[in-house]
Protein backbone atom coordinates (compact mmCIF):
# COMPACT_ATOMS: atom_id res chain seq x y z
CA UNK A 1 0.00 0.00 0.00
CA UNK A 2 2.79 2.36 0.93
CA UNK A 3 4.71 1.55 -2.27
CA UNK A 4 1.60 2.27 -4.33
CA UNK A 5 1.30 5.69 -2.70
CA UNK A 6 4.99 6.35 -3.32
CA UNK A 7 4.69 5.53 -7.04
CA UNK A 8 1.60 7.72 -7.26
CA UNK A 9 3.54 10.59 -5.69
CA UNK A 10 6.44 9.95 -8.07
CA UNK A 11 4.10 10.07 -11.04
CA UNK A 12 2.62 13.35 -9.85
CA UNK A 13 6.13 14.78 -9.44
CA UNK A 14 7.06 13.83 -13.01
CA UNK A 15 3.82 15.28 -14.38
CA UNK A 16 4.44 18.51 -12.44
CA UNK A 17 7.98 18.81 -13.81
CA UNK A 18 6.78 18.24 -17.39
CA UNK A 19 4.00 20.81 -17.04
CA UNK A 20 6.43 23.29 -15.50
CA UNK A 21 8.90 22.78 -18.36
CA UNK A 22 6.16 23.23 -20.96
CA UNK A 23 4.92 26.38 -19.23
CA UNK A 24 8.40 27.87 -19.22
CA UNK A 25 9.22 26.93 -22.83
CA UNK A 26 8.01 30.29 -24.11
CA UNK A 27 10.09 32.08 -21.50
CA UNK A 28 13.14 30.06 -22.50
CA UNK A 29 12.67 31.09 -26.13
CA UNK A 30 12.59 34.73 -25.03
CA UNK A 31 15.78 34.14 -23.05
CA UNK A 32 17.49 32.94 -26.20
CA UNK A 33 16.88 36.33 -27.83
CA UNK A 34 18.86 38.20 -25.17
CA UNK A 35 22.09 39.50 -26.76
CA UNK A 36 24.97 37.26 -25.81
CA UNK A 37 26.42 33.80 -26.36
CA UNK A 38 24.29 30.72 -25.69
CA UNK A 39 26.69 27.82 -25.95
CA UNK A 40 26.06 25.24 -28.68
CA UNK A 41 29.15 23.09 -28.13
CA UNK A 42 28.94 19.90 -30.14
CA UNK A 43 26.20 21.17 -32.45
CA UNK A 44 26.67 21.47 -36.20
CA UNK A 45 26.03 24.77 -37.91
CA UNK A 46 24.08 24.75 -41.20
CA UNK A 47 26.58 24.71 -44.06
CA UNK A 48 24.17 25.28 -46.94
CA UNK A 49 23.77 29.03 -46.31
CA UNK A 50 24.74 31.46 -49.12
CA UNK A 51 26.60 34.70 -48.46
CA UNK A 52 28.39 37.30 -50.59
CA UNK A 53 32.18 37.67 -50.63
CA UNK A 54 34.23 40.83 -51.20
CA UNK A 55 34.04 40.44 -54.99
CA UNK A 56 30.25 40.25 -55.01
CA UNK A 57 30.22 36.50 -55.63
CA UNK A 58 27.88 34.12 -53.87
CA UNK A 59 29.66 31.61 -51.64
CA UNK A 60 28.22 28.67 -49.70
CA UNK A 61 29.61 27.98 -46.24
CA UNK A 62 30.44 24.35 -47.02
CA UNK A 63 32.70 25.55 -49.86
CA UNK A 64 34.78 27.84 -47.67
CA UNK A 65 34.82 25.88 -44.41
CA UNK A 66 37.28 23.36 -45.79
CA UNK A 67 39.43 23.15 -42.66
CA UNK A 68 39.14 24.26 -39.01
CA UNK A 69 37.58 27.71 -39.16
CA UNK A 70 37.24 30.69 -36.85
CA UNK A 71 33.91 32.46 -37.25
CA UNK A 72 33.43 35.98 -35.95
CA UNK A 73 30.15 37.85 -36.34
CA UNK A 74 30.71 41.59 -36.57
CA UNK A 75 29.47 44.59 -38.49
CA UNK A 76 31.83 46.68 -40.52
CA UNK A 77 30.47 50.08 -39.45
CA UNK A 78 30.71 49.14 -35.80
CA UNK A 79 31.98 52.10 -33.74
CA UNK A 80 33.28 50.00 -30.86
CA UNK A 81 34.56 46.41 -30.59
CA UNK A 82 34.35 44.92 -34.09
CA UNK A 83 37.39 46.55 -35.68
CA UNK A 84 39.60 45.89 -32.63
CA UNK A 85 38.43 42.27 -32.75
CA UNK A 86 39.35 41.88 -36.43
CA UNK A 87 42.67 43.65 -35.86
CA UNK A 88 43.40 41.32 -32.95
CA UNK A 89 42.73 38.30 -35.18
CA UNK A 90 45.20 39.73 -37.69
CA UNK A 91 47.81 40.33 -35.02
CA UNK A 92 47.56 36.81 -33.61
CA UNK A 93 47.53 35.25 -37.09
CA UNK A 94 50.94 36.81 -37.70
CA UNK A 95 52.39 35.48 -34.44
CA UNK A 96 50.90 32.00 -34.53
CA UNK A 97 52.93 29.03 -35.79
CA UNK A 98 49.85 27.72 -37.58
CA UNK A 99 49.43 28.98 -41.12
CA UNK A 100 46.31 30.84 -42.14
CA UNK A 101 44.94 29.17 -45.26
CA UNK A 102 46.71 25.88 -44.56
CA UNK A 103 45.82 25.01 -40.97
CA UNK A 104 42.72 27.13 -40.52
CA UNK A 105 40.48 29.77 -42.10
CA UNK A 106 38.78 32.87 -40.71
CA UNK A 107 35.30 34.13 -41.54
CA UNK A 108 34.03 37.58 -40.58
CA UNK A 109 30.32 37.90 -41.29
CA UNK A 110 28.47 41.20 -41.03
CA UNK A 111 25.30 40.95 -38.95
CA UNK A 112 23.90 44.00 -40.75
CA UNK A 113 21.93 43.30 -43.92
CA UNK A 114 22.44 46.95 -44.91
CA UNK A 115 26.20 46.43 -45.37
CA UNK A 116 27.29 45.30 -48.84
CA UNK A 117 30.30 43.57 -50.33
CA UNK A 118 31.96 46.88 -51.21
CA UNK A 119 32.14 47.88 -47.55
CA UNK A 120 33.31 44.35 -46.71
CA UNK A 121 36.12 44.68 -49.27
CA UNK A 122 37.14 48.07 -47.92
CA UNK A 123 37.23 46.66 -44.38
CA UNK A 124 39.25 43.64 -45.48
CA UNK A 125 41.82 45.84 -47.24
CA UNK A 126 42.16 47.98 -44.13
CA UNK A 127 42.75 44.99 -41.84
CA UNK A 128 45.13 43.13 -44.16
CA UNK A 129 47.17 46.27 -44.92
CA UNK A 130 48.33 46.32 -41.31
CA UNK A 131 49.64 42.76 -41.48
CA UNK A 132 53.23 41.96 -42.39
CA UNK A 133 52.48 38.35 -43.27
CA UNK A 134 50.89 37.71 -46.65
CA UNK A 135 47.38 36.32 -46.35
CA UNK A 136 46.40 33.70 -48.97
CA UNK A 137 43.36 34.74 -51.04
CA UNK A 138 40.99 31.98 -49.90
CA UNK A 139 41.75 31.96 -46.20
CA UNK A 140 40.18 35.02 -44.57
CA UNK A 141 36.66 35.82 -45.74
CA UNK A 142 34.70 39.02 -45.15
CA UNK A 143 31.08 38.23 -45.92
CA UNK A 144 27.72 39.96 -46.13
CA UNK A 145 24.28 38.50 -46.64
CA UNK A 146 20.53 38.59 -46.34
CA UNK A 147 18.97 38.99 -42.91
CA UNK A 148 17.39 35.52 -42.84
CA UNK A 149 20.71 33.88 -43.69
CA UNK A 150 22.57 35.91 -41.09
CA UNK A 151 20.04 34.89 -38.45
CA UNK A 152 20.23 31.25 -39.51
CA UNK A 153 23.99 31.13 -38.95
CA UNK A 154 23.85 33.26 -35.80
CA UNK A 155 21.25 30.96 -34.26
CA UNK A 156 23.31 27.93 -35.20
CA UNK A 157 26.31 29.44 -33.41
CA UNK A 158 24.29 30.50 -30.38
CA UNK A 159 25.17 34.11 -31.15
CA UNK A 160 22.37 36.55 -30.33
CA UNK A 161 22.31 40.26 -31.08
CA UNK A 162 19.86 43.13 -31.15
CA UNK A 163 19.44 45.85 -33.76
CA UNK A 164 18.96 49.16 -32.01
CA UNK A 165 18.56 52.10 -34.40
CA UNK A 166 21.15 50.68 -36.84
CA UNK A 167 23.56 50.09 -33.96
CA UNK A 168 23.86 46.52 -32.81
CA UNK A 169 24.10 45.22 -29.26
CA UNK A 170 26.17 42.09 -29.68
CA UNK A 171 28.79 39.96 -27.94
CA UNK A 172 32.49 39.92 -28.73
CA UNK A 173 33.48 36.33 -29.44
CA UNK A 174 35.05 33.98 -31.92
CA UNK A 175 33.78 30.46 -32.52
CA UNK A 176 35.86 27.51 -33.68
CA UNK A 177 34.20 24.96 -35.95
CA UNK A 178 35.53 21.85 -37.65
CA UNK A 179 35.46 21.40 -41.42
CA UNK A 180 32.22 19.45 -40.89
CA UNK A 181 30.74 22.52 -39.19
CA UNK A 182 30.83 21.16 -35.63
CA UNK A 183 31.17 23.81 -32.91
CA UNK A 184 34.11 22.85 -30.72
CA UNK A 185 35.14 25.98 -28.80
CA UNK A 186 34.23 29.55 -27.93
CA UNK A 187 36.57 32.41 -27.05
CA UNK A 188 35.01 35.57 -25.69
CA UNK A 189 36.50 39.02 -25.29
CA UNK A 190 38.93 41.08 -27.35
CA UNK A 191 42.17 39.55 -26.07
CA UNK A 192 43.23 36.52 -28.12
CA UNK A 193 46.37 34.46 -27.56
CA UNK A 194 48.21 32.25 -30.03
CA UNK A 195 47.46 29.44 -27.58
CA UNK A 196 43.75 30.09 -28.12
CA UNK A 197 44.18 29.60 -31.86
CA UNK A 198 46.27 26.44 -31.45
CA UNK A 199 43.89 24.89 -28.94
CA UNK A 200 40.81 25.74 -30.99
CA UNK A 201 42.29 24.36 -34.22
CA UNK A 202 43.55 21.19 -32.49
CA UNK A 203 40.11 20.60 -30.98
CA UNK A 204 38.46 21.17 -34.35
CA UNK A 205 40.73 18.62 -36.01
CA UNK A 206 40.01 15.94 -33.41
CA UNK A 207 36.33 16.81 -33.01
CA UNK A 208 36.74 15.34 -29.56
CA UNK A 209 33.65 14.45 -27.52
CA UNK A 210 32.41 17.04 -25.08
CA UNK A 211 33.62 16.74 -21.51
CA UNK A 212 31.16 16.69 -18.61
CA UNK A 213 32.12 20.27 -17.75
CA UNK A 214 31.50 21.44 -21.33
CA UNK A 215 28.11 19.72 -21.39
CA UNK A 216 27.14 21.40 -18.12
CA UNK A 217 28.36 24.73 -19.49
CA UNK A 218 26.32 24.26 -22.64
CA UNK A 219 23.11 23.42 -20.78
CA UNK A 220 23.26 25.75 -17.81
CA UNK A 221 25.16 28.89 -18.78
CA UNK A 222 25.10 31.77 -21.23
CA UNK A 223 27.22 34.88 -21.63
CA UNK A 224 26.12 38.49 -21.84
CA UNK A 225 26.69 40.76 -24.83
CA UNK A 226 29.76 42.39 -23.29
CA UNK A 227 31.38 39.04 -22.62
CA UNK A 228 31.94 40.01 -18.99
CA UNK A 229 29.25 38.07 -17.15
CA UNK A 230 28.28 34.42 -17.12
CA UNK A 231 24.52 34.05 -16.88
CA UNK A 232 23.02 31.07 -15.08
CA UNK A 233 19.94 29.59 -16.77
CA UNK A 234 17.93 29.01 -13.59
CA UNK A 235 15.03 27.24 -15.33
CA UNK A 236 17.28 24.56 -16.74
CA UNK A 237 19.25 24.17 -13.51
CA UNK A 238 16.08 23.72 -11.43
CA UNK A 239 14.67 21.24 -13.94
CA UNK A 240 17.91 19.26 -14.05
CA UNK A 241 18.15 19.19 -10.25
CA UNK A 242 14.53 18.03 -9.93
CA UNK A 243 15.04 15.25 -12.44
CA UNK A 244 18.22 14.22 -10.62
CA UNK A 245 16.32 13.92 -7.33
CA UNK A 246 13.60 11.90 -9.06
CA UNK A 247 16.26 9.62 -10.53
CA UNK A 248 17.79 9.03 -7.08
CA UNK A 249 14.35 8.33 -5.65
CA UNK A 250 13.61 5.76 -8.34
CA UNK A 251 16.94 4.05 -7.67
CA UNK A 252 16.10 3.91 -3.99
CA UNK A 253 12.78 2.23 -4.74
CA UNK A 254 14.36 -0.26 -7.12
CA UNK A 255 17.13 -1.41 -4.80
CA UNK A 256 15.29 -1.12 -1.53
CA UNK A 257 14.05 -4.40 -0.19
CA UNK A 258 11.75 -4.89 2.70
CA UNK A 259 13.57 -6.43 5.58
CA UNK A 260 12.03 -9.71 6.69
CA UNK A 261 10.09 -9.40 9.89
CA UNK A 262 11.77 -11.05 12.83
CA UNK A 263 9.74 -13.80 14.41
CA UNK A 264 9.03 -13.26 18.04
CA UNK A 265 11.00 -15.42 20.40
CA UNK A 266 9.12 -18.37 21.82
CA UNK A 267 8.78 -18.47 25.59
Amino acid sequence: MIKKQIFTLLGLMLISVCLWAEKNEEGSEKEETIPGIHYRLGDNIPLDIPFTDTEGNTVILKDIITRPTIISLVYFNCPTICHPMMAELGRVAQLCDLQLGEDYNIINLSISEAEDYKLAKQTKQGILSKMQKEVPPKSWYFLTGKHENIIKLADGLGYHFKDQDENFIHPSAIVFVSKQGKIVRYKSGLAILTADIKMGVATAIKEQPLSIIENLTRLCFAQDAEGKAILLKFNRVILAFTLFLVFLFVLFLIFHKDKPKKEGSKS
